[in-house]
């Protein structure tokens, strides 16, 4: 995405439009000479679907597959970050250095449930990622403008979902996007992990592997 890993970091908002989100998928897809693929997004990542089935051809994606997924960037951003989350968001935000430096850390540190079992080098190659991205950044990516009915329309028209979430994530109430976007999708599977946390791919990684395959060649 945008501003994360080996991706550009644009300044302005207007390079944070969905279209473009769209356009990046498209060319990811069309550089991997991909037809028909699917769209598996984790955390914010989630909400690249809604770009896709906004701005993409229709028909363009197989499916989508959530992974503890934010699906927009909106009004549902009230209900489903849990307070965790919210207190993060401002110090993400913060021009106070060595707190904006603490705020990374502790997201890290609360994707993953049992932090002291977790590989510490996997952490710290997550906090390093996360601390490319600054307060514009962050910024961008989380008040970028998008219209989830498209993404509703898609799923009530039956395009394929895979809804994977835990029911101990400490970051997102999971249960509001199951709530306010899986239930339009006529054509889903929903599949909550008994102690997934936020980074559900890291602690259950063999059991999302395993979902994961199934749904795509099913």
């Amino acid at each position: 995405m945008r501003s994360h890993g080996r991706s550009a970091r644009p300044v302005e908002q207007s390079d944070y439009s969905s279209p473009k989100f769209a356009a990046d998928f498209m060319a990811v897809a069309e550089g991997f000479d991909r037809k028909k693929p699917y769209v598996l997004g984790w955390s914010l990542g989630g909400t690249v679907a809604t770009d896709v089935c906004t701005h993409c051809p229709a028909g363009y994606v197989s499916g989508i597959i959530y992974v503890s997924a934010l699906p927009y960037i909106g009004a549902i951003m009230v209900d489903l970050g849990k307070q965790c989350l919210k207190d993060l968001h401002p110090r993400l935000l913060s021009q106070d250095v060595a707190d904006a430096l603490k705020a990374r850390i502790d997201f890290v540190d609360s994707t993953i449930n049992d932090c002291n079992a977790s590989n510490w080098d996997d952490r710290l190659l997550w906090v390093g990622a996360f601390s490319h991205l600054n307060a514009n950044d962050v910024l961008n990516a989380m008040s970028r403008h998008q219209d989830p009915e498209p993404l509703l329309a898609a799923g009530r028209q039956g395009l394929k979902l895979l809804h994977l979430y835990g029911d101990a994530d400490q970051q997102l109430d999971n249960v509001v996007a199951e709530a306010q976007v899986s239930q339009h999708f006529i054509n889903k599977r929903v599949v909550v992990i008994k102690g997934g946390g936020h980074a559900l791919f890291y602690e259950f990684q063999g059991q999302v592997v395993e979902e994961v395959l199934a749904f795509v060649t099913q």
